[in-house]
């Protein structure tokens, strides 16, 4: 996968460069001054160099789209479309997406709010950080997690082989919800009063909750 540390200048090898000769090798690093690297520029249409600090930084005055494909391409990449690297800049807003051999990773940062989408393989890594706000999902061979974290609010799903695990805690209120072959638990607590629901073919579900937080869940 590329690695777009522009402001270190390594491994650019097949992005367009100002000034600089393609690297035959994709992973080779290309020698950038401190003197040059002001001037180094990651697309003719862009303004942004190379050498920007983290906050990746545009001297545009609106929003800059810029859509890298490798003109020498099939001299580094096995296919011209195998790698693709597309970059938005608008206001501290910054776009990242990569595809890379049927691997898909999106980084979204703008105003603090961290998104990162990672497909490969089947597997699917969603991780949203807004405000305190964590978003959490992951799909791997049937294997769902959703995980959300928003001001002392927990949700958590999990889907693994038919099996559903749906945990929410808001405000001392916890709700539970397992489906797993036709065995379904709801358990709601909410200012010391239980609430408990079983459905389960002669199959009995308990479940536990400490003051500590702690979850004990029995399938007999």
């Amino acid at each position: 996968m590329l690695d777009i540390s522009c402001w270190h200048a390594k491994r650019i090898g097949h992005i367009s460069v100002e000034g600089l000769q393609h690297s035959r090798q994709p992973n080779d690093a290309i020698p950038v001054t401190p003197l040059q690297r002001h001037r180094v520029r990651c697309h003719p249409r862009c303004r942004w160099t190379v050498g920007a600090p983290p906050t990746l930084g545009c001297t545009t005055q609106r929003t800059v789209f810029a859509s890298f494909v490798a003109t020498a391409s099939g001299a580094h990449t096995r296919s011209p479309q195998s790698r693709r690297l597309l970059l938005t800049f608008a206001q501290h807003r910054e776009l990242l997406l990569v595809i890379a051999q049927h691997r898909v990773l999106l980084l979204v940062i703008a105003q603090h709010r961290v998104l990162l989408l990672v497909i490969a393989q089947h597997r699917v890594l969603l991780l949203a950080i807004a405000q305190h706000r964590v978003l959490l999902l992951v799909i791997a061979q049937h294997r769902v997690l959703l995980l959300v974290i928003a001001q002392h609010r927990v949700l958590l799903l999990a889907i693994a082989q038919h099996r559903v695990l749906l945990l929410v805690i808001a405000q001392h209120r916890v709700l539970l919800l397992v489906i797993a072959q036709h065995r379904v638990l709801l358990l709601v607590i909410a200012q010391n009063r239980q609430l408990r629901l079983m459905f389960a073919q002669h199959r009995q579900l308990l479940l536990l909750l400490a003051q500590n937080r702690e979850l004990l869940l029995v399938m007999a």
